[in-house]
């Protein structure tokens, strides 16, 4: 692979786009360069697989959609095991928190505990954040979900169209992306930070905005933390009252 510094950052970019549609999956990718979309059949296969192993494990079908479908709704967002069971049919926090297990286990989703600061540990009595490991799997689901003549057309593209959305995958990529390197968490305090990472017997804080245009009230709680930086969609570094912005495709890289 050639160094992230040869590529340039409007290659970097462009790469990074990609990979938010086909996440690195073999048969997306040749989908994208041979028809230039994902075909219904590629993502029926993967959202097959993973109801498949379900069915298999024991685990019921309506359920699966209704828990699938919740992690959907409240993709990168802090939840507890009540507060999901509340939302669906299910009507005990152990089976939501089976359900997700097994997802886990199977390497669909990753949850993502808050961090104890001062123990470097996950806090296991309060909220989490759950998401796919991989956004090829987040297009496979939710076209299961949500049923279309045309996927691709009206369930992958329509997501780019939608920043908030957008934003929602981005984060969850970098969040992931930390966590094949190290342990990851998530800031819950006066403020939230996205990602904290930890490397060297220390945290190290990690702001996702999928935007240009910082704003102090959005990033109060970062710029508590001198070793914080912040991720952002541009095309050069700078900096933001102290702490380091970087664009998110450097960061990966």
């Amino acid at each position: 692979m050639q160094n992230a510094v040869d590529l340039g950052i409007e290659q970097l970019w462009k790469e990074f786009d990609a990979y938010l549609i086909h996440g690195g999956f073999l048969t997306a990718i040749n989908d994208m360069a041979l028809h230039q979309r994902i075909r219904a059949s590629t993502l029926n296969t993967y959202s097959d697989w993973i109801r498949g192993d379900m069915l298999k494990r024991g685990k019921a079908e309506h359920f699966l959609r209704e828990v699938l479908g919740a992690i959907v709704k409240r993709y990168t967002s802090q939840v507890t095991w009540n507060a999901l069971a509340k939302d669906l049919s299910i009507d005990h926090p152990k089976t939501v928190h089976d359900y997700v297990s097994a997802l886990e286990y199977m390497d669909v989703v990753g949850v993502q505990h808050a961090l104890i600061e001062d123990k470097l540990v996950a806090a296991p009595k309060t909220s989490r954040k759950i998401s796919f490991r991989d956004p090829f799997i987040y297009h496979a689901i939710y076209s299961w979900l949500r049923p279309s003549v045309d996927p691709f057309e009206q369930s992958v593209l329509p997501l780019f169209a939608n920043p908030e959305r957008t934003g929602q995958l981005v984060e969850a990529a970098v969040a992931e992306h930390f966590r094949r390197q190290y342990p990851t968490y998530f800031i819950k305090a006066e403020g939230e930070v996205d990602v904290a990472y930890v490397k060297n017997d220390r945290f190290w804080p990690v702001e996702v905005k999928w935007s240009n245009q910082l704003r102090r009230e959005e990033l109060k709680q970062i710029l508590k933390y001198p070793n914080g930086q912040i991720l952002t969609r541009s095309n050069a570094s700078s900096s933001f009252l102290g702490l380091p912005v970087i664009p998110i495709v450097l960061a990966l890289a």
